[in-house]
C-alpha cells in the first residue's frame, strides 16, 4: 500500500500497487516488439541489440515509475475520482510515448548494426 494525503477531501487515502501496476507486461510488451522489429529487419540478437533491449527496458521500468508517480499525485491534488481516471487512462499513453521515443531513436541514431540489409539485401 502506498499512503497519500487527499488534499480534496483532506483524509489520508491508499492505494495498493498489484503485480499488473508493476510494469511486467509493458516490459514483455517492450521485449517482444524489439525482438520482432530486429528479426524483420533482418538483423539477428547480438551484443548491440541486446544493449538496446536492455536500455528499452531500463526505460520500460522509468516510464512505469513515471505513471506510478503521475497517478499518486493526481490523487493528491485532484481525489480518488481523478485518481482512478488516471489510472484507467494515462498508463497506455506513457507506454506508447516512450516506445515511440525508442524506436524513433534507434531509426534515426546511427545504429547501423541494426539497420544493416535486410534478408532481401535491400538496406
Amino acid at each position: 500500500y502506498l499512503y497519500y494525503e487527499d488534499l480534496s477531501s483532506n483524509t489520508i487515502s491508499a492505494v495498493w500497487i498489484a503485480t499488473s501496476c508493476s510494469g511486467y507486461y509493458s516490459i514483455i510488451i517492450f521485449c517482444s516488439a524489439f525482438v520482432s522489429y530486429v528479426f524483420t529487419n533482418g538483423s539477428k540478437l547480438d551484443f548491440n541489440s541486446l544493449l538496446l533491449i536492455k536500455i528499452g527496458i531500463l526505460f520500460a521500468y522509468c516510464a512505469n515509475l513515471l505513471r506510478m508517480t503521475v497517478i499518486v499525485l493526481v490523487g493528491h491534488y485532484y481525489g480518488g475520482d481523478a485518481l482512478e481516471w488516471t489510472h484507467a487512462n494515462i498508463g497506455w499513453l506513457i507506454f506508447i510515448f516512450w516506445i515511440f521515443l525508442f524506436f524513433k531513436l534507434i531509426n534515426t541514431w546511427p545504429l547501423k548494426e541494426l539497420n544493416t540489409i535486410n534478408k532481401y539485401g535491400h538496406k
